[in-house]
Order: structure tokens, then sequence, then C-alpha cells
């Protein structure tokens, strides 16, 4: 089984603290491609997720089908722990891009906080980063607001991985999108393709060029 080794990750300075006893955990790793699933909603749980390259989809299935977009995660998100105390995972996860995920037993990872107090420390940090992460855009009241935000965040989130901050792909759908924003996916379209037509972002293909940062920021702040 593959395996990661903390020291040689290029997150690790944002991750959990780097010590002789965590590094020799060795996480293993699993290597998702484009459109595999970590896990399905459902399945029963003991371990934590830290992402270290990719992004994953949140998502969770109502009985009549009907899909409602949690979250996305970046590098070097800490996901899992909203199903602790849960039998069965009440969230899916897929890859949207080939990921690389650190797979973490719970029990291991929880036994080692009572050793290390900075572990328990950080592992605090890391949940509570991701659960403002997650209501930054959606306290915005407008849809405009609401979408600004969100281009702001996946910029800021890019930027963090070590990659561009105004252009980056953009490898969710509109659906996804709106889905997450709870607004409609016609909104999406129509304010991305004012803004396109404004020239503060230009979308080709799957690539999100952000042209006018400020202006984005303005809308957002409203």
């Amino acid at each position: 089984m593959t395996r990661n080794v903390c020291q040689h990750c290029s997150h690790a300075a944002h991750c959990l603290p780097m010590n002789k006893q965590l590094d020799a955990l060795h996480f293993p790793a699993r290597i998702l491609k484009r459109g595999e699933h970590l896990f399905h909603q459902g399945q029963s749980t003991s371990h934590l997720y830290i992402i270290r390259a990719g992004i994953l989809k949140s998502y969770t299935t109502t009985a009549n089908g009907q899909e409602f977009v949690m979250g996305f995660y970046f590098p070097p998100d800490l996901f899992g722990w909203e199903m602790i105390d849960e039998q069965q995972r009440s969230i899916s996860i897929l890859a949207l891009a080939q990921s690389n995920i650190c797979v973490i037993p719970t029990k291991k990872i929880f036994a080692l906080t009572q050793e290390m107090p900075s572990l328990g420390n950080q592992l605090l940090r890391m949940v509570s980063r991701r659960i403002q992460q997650d209501n930054v855009a959606l306290l915005r009241a407008s849809a405009q607001q609401r979408v600004a935000t969100f281009l702001l965040q996946l910029a800021m989130r890019y930027q963090q991985a070590g990659f561009s901050n105004h252009r980056f792909p953009l490898l969710m759908t509109h659906q996804d999108i709106a889905n997450y924003l709870r607004i409609t996916s016609s909104t999406i379209s129509r304010i991305l393709n004012e803004w396109g037509k404004k020239k503060w972002i230009q979308i080709e293909k799957h690539t999100m060029t952000l042209r006018n940062i400020n202006m984005l920021q303005i809308i957002s702040e409203q």
C-alpha cells in the first residue's frame, strides 16, 4: 500500500505538527482518479482524512435522489470529523481531479493527542478553519455577493496550494456551485456572463481568470 510521509509533504507547515511519533505512522494514501469516490453516503466510518493534492466535492443525497453539495476540499483540508459520532457516513466524497488523500485511523490519532497536546490543538484549528471557510459565502445575502465571495475563496485556496490566485482551474460545474451556494444554476450563469462582458472575469473551457479582483472584493463586502 502507498503511504504518505509527513516530512516530505509541501503542506506540512499548515497541517499536523511534525514530530517522530506522528511521522512514524506513515499514513496510508488513497489516490483517486477524477470522478472516483473516496466513500459513499451510508458506509461505515473509522478514519479522518487530509487531502494532500487535488480537489474533492462533498455532497449528500436525499431519499428522493436530490443532491446537495456541502463543500469542496483543497490541500491541506482535514475532513471526516463531521462523522465521528455517526455509525454511517452522512456524505459522499467525489474527486473532481486526481487527488492524494492521507487516511488517518481515528483511534491512533486520538490516542496520540493524549501524549501530544499540540496535536489536539492543531486538529481543533484545522476544524475551525474549515467551518469558517464553509460559512463565509453562505452568510452573504445576495446571489452576487455569494458568487463573488466563492470566487475569491477559490483564488485564496489555490494560492495556498501554491498556484496562481487569479487564473486557476474551475473544476466544479455551474450546477455544483449553484447547489453549494443555494441559488439556481441559471442565476450562476447569468452572473458569470454579466461579469465576463464587463471583463471582471474570463472563463475559457475549465479555466477561470479573475481580471478585476478589486471589483469582486467590493461586491463581496457590500
